[in-house]
């Protein structure tokens, strides 16, 4: 689609929307005035309802920046993002991976004369619209409202002592700041202690929460929950014994004992992901055992639609 179409998100609803049986789309954009186009999780979450059996999307969007520009992560279908500053326009370039996707896919990253030019960025300051931001000193959360102003993610293995911009939807809470054994057992307890140190700054901005440490019990559910209350997107590490292994996946997805059944934690989560040991769930280990024992031992029985379980290589992703 050209620039001058105005092409917005509910045309491509319109379009969608008589051909639930399509399994690839290719789609070009070039300078929509809709967001949505490159906020991945609303426009995953559109494709998810209109293309049930979608396997292949190669995407590219060009997208005119401007002040109330905000790019979320695409996380089913990977992207790369290029800027660039062309005719006294500031661009960004979405584009799915891999590039190309096969032999026939004719996508072109913007052309300068009838090639790419890399140079063209040069009058952009990619650390003005740099997306993901590692925080290591606590005086660099406050850069979030300044210096990167178009950051929509955060690593970081600090507490986080101010509400984040709610621009801000994905967090990861790292361990893998060093490589000594030592330190990052250290680091990782420094985690453990931001979470509970985190008890009145509430993040509801925080759709997709990743936890690179183990919890070390159940309680921690409800603490992240609390601090999180909206997250969409969550993956996490249960603890290496069994028992507090299970403990810890069935109080996950518990239930509250109301005539609806109410999720307790999360109940706008759209996908869930861990990485088990075969310690860890030795007696049920396999797609068929996981998904059966799901339904048997935790309240995800109750859950209302059919859920997808994908258990492979010690991990397992559901898709609510």
């Amino acid at each position: 689609m050209e620039n001058g179409i105005g092409f917005v998100i509910s045309d491509i609803k319109s379009i969608l929307s008589s051909m639930p049986s399509l399994v690839k789309l290719t789609l070009s954009i070039r300078d929509t005035p809709d967001l949505i186009f490159s906020d991945g999780h609303k426009f995953e979450s559109i494709l998810n309802e209109y293309l049930p059996h979608l396997r292949q999307f190669d995407y590219t969007m060009t997208y005119r920046i401007g002040d109330q520009m905000l790019l979320e992560d695409f996380l089913q279908w990977p992207m790369n993002f290029i800027y660039y500053k062309n005719e006294n326009c500031k661009w960004v370039h979405i584009y799915s991976l891999p590039w190309p996707s096969n032999k026939d896919d004719q996508r072109r990253l913007p052309v300068i004369k009838g090639e790419f030019n890399p140079s063209i960025r040069s009058d952009v300051k990619r650390i003005e619209h740099i997306d993901h931001v590692l925080i290591t000193k606590h005086e660099e959360f406050f850069l979030l409202n300044s210096q990167f102003r178009y950051a929509c993610q955060i690593t970081t293995c600090l507490s986080i002592d101010i509400e984040l911009p709610l621009r801000i939807s994905k967090l990861i809470l790292s361990a893998e700041t060093c490589k000594c054994t030592l330190l990052n057992k250290i680091i990782v307890n420094r985690i453990i202690v931001a979470i509970s140190s985190m008890n009145s700054i509430i993040q509801p901005s925080i759709r997709h929460l990743i936890i690179q440490c183990r919890l070390s019990n159940e309680n921690e559910i409800s603490i992240l929950a609390r601090l999180f209350p909206k997250v969409q997107y969550f993956e996490l590490l249960f603890p290496l014994n069994q028992p507090s292994c299970i403990v810890c996946l069935k109080s996950l997805f518990s239930r509250d004992d109301s005539i609806e059944k109410k999720c307790c934690f999360w109940s706008e989560l759209i996908h869930f992901s861990t990485e088990f040991t075969y310690e860890q769930l030795e007696p049920i280990w396999s797609s068929t055992k996981l998904y059966h024992w799901l339904i048997r031992m935790t309240d995800l029985k109750y859950h209302k639609s059919h859920f997808y379980l994908h258990f492979v290589s010690s991990v397992l992703s559901i898709w609510f």
